[in-house]
């Protein structure tokens, strides 16, 4: 068993990751590479529309599935997300975020509470503490999904590590540069990062190796990638992560990329409770200007209670048979009631007799 294990490693290390070539490079030369696949994401992945899947295959709490959805620009996102336990066809309900230079919206259907409306993205750690994922970044950070809302796209690369080595590899068939941060003590972190430069520098593998108290820790993520029909951005398609101790799979979490554009513009509206497909009379919290402010939305827009102009055909078809069963049912409470007493009367006037 050792053996095959061995044979399967060594032609493993031979087909996957073969070097092609050491390179002699300067710092100069590594950052030219990782500044090209930050550019590239940056520029090209600057606003549109992103749909994927997060399965949490292998969890140390539960096996779970996310959905997301985003629209977004250089500044602004809108992200629903809907959950559902691996196994079950249904998804629960969406909870929809938006977030602006000014404005933050949030909107959780499932606990039944107002819309809260506040101050944006000035607010510090608002994102982190929103969990409102930033989908420019998918791939390129450690941790896969879990920690796409508070890491930046430098999170691995245009790092200031003093010891670096650049390649020059084959990574499934595509030359690829290799990257290697390592820390002070070399046997006890590395960081390696893969970059295929015919796929818009995209990064398709890192590998974080770590050595904790004699254990082996690994969390390698892994992109395949996709030049999408809208313009021909390369983006991933499937995102697989995996952490591993001494061998043992602690965690395997996938992404599907369901859909992505890149490049259109975006509604304004899609940033705006208009973008929220809110039912007329729904309840809004507006603390934007410091002071929670109670608003109703009346069907186009967020307006004092007292200023509602109109109501839903569906509430207007209910209002007059509500009416009219309440005056019934008091009607009939009234009968019942005269009765008992009249029955009572002639009950004591029977007993005196």
């Amino acid at each position: 068993m050792k053996y095959s294990k061995a044979l399967f490693l060594a032609f493993f290390s031979s087909t996957v990751l073969v070097p092609l070539s050491a390179v002699a490079a300067d710092d100069t030369d590594i950052k030219k590479i990782e500044r090209a696949s930050i550019s590239y994401r940056l520029e090209h992945v600057k606003r549109g529309h992103v749909r994927f899947r997060v399965s949490n295959e292998i969890h140390p709490v539960q096996q779970s599935e996310f959905l997301y959805e985003f629209f977004f620009d250089d500044s602004r996102i809108k992200q629903t997300r809907m959950c559902r336990l691996l196994g079950k066809d249904t998804w629960g309900k969406p909870e929809n975020t938006i977030l602006t230079p000014s404005t933050c919206i949030n909107d959780v259907e499932y606990i039944d509470t107002a819309v809260q409306v506040s101050q944006g993205k000035k607010n510090d750690n608002v994102q982190e503490r929103l969990a409102v994922i930033n989908p420019r970044i998918l791939g390129m950070v450690r941790g896969g999904a879990d920690f796409l809302h508070k890491l930046d796209i430098e999170d691995l690369l245009n790092r200031s590590d003093a010891n670096t080595t650049l390649q020059s590899v084959k990574l499934e068939g595509d030359a690829a540069y290799r990257i290697d941060h390592h820390g002070a003590n070399k046997g006890a972190y590395r960081c390696s990062i893969w970059i295929i430069p015919d796929k818009g520098f995209s990064v398709a593998r890192t590998e974080i190796l770590l050595d904790q108290q004699g254990k082996k820790i690994i969390q390698t993520v892994d992109s395949r990638l996709k030049q999408y029909p809208l313009n021909g951005v390369w983006y991933p398609e499937r995102v697989i992560t995996t952490n591993t101790r001494d061998g043992d799979v602690l965690l395997r979490q996938v992404v599907y990329v369901e859909d992505a554009r890149f490049g259109e513009l975006i509604d304004d509206n899609a940033f705006s409770l208009s973008g929220l497909n809110l039912e007329p009379g729904r309840q809004i919290v507006d603390s934007s200007s410091g002071l929670p402010w109670g608003k109703v939305w009346d069907g186009q827009e967020a307006v004092e209670p007292s200023d509602v102009r109109t109501s839903s055909p569906a509430q207007l078809e209910r209002r007059p048979l509500l009416l009219w069963s309440l005056a019934v049912g008091l009607g009939l409470l009234a009968i019942f009631y005269f009765r008992r007493v009249i029955r009572q009367r002639k009950s004591s006037t029977g007993s005196r007799a």
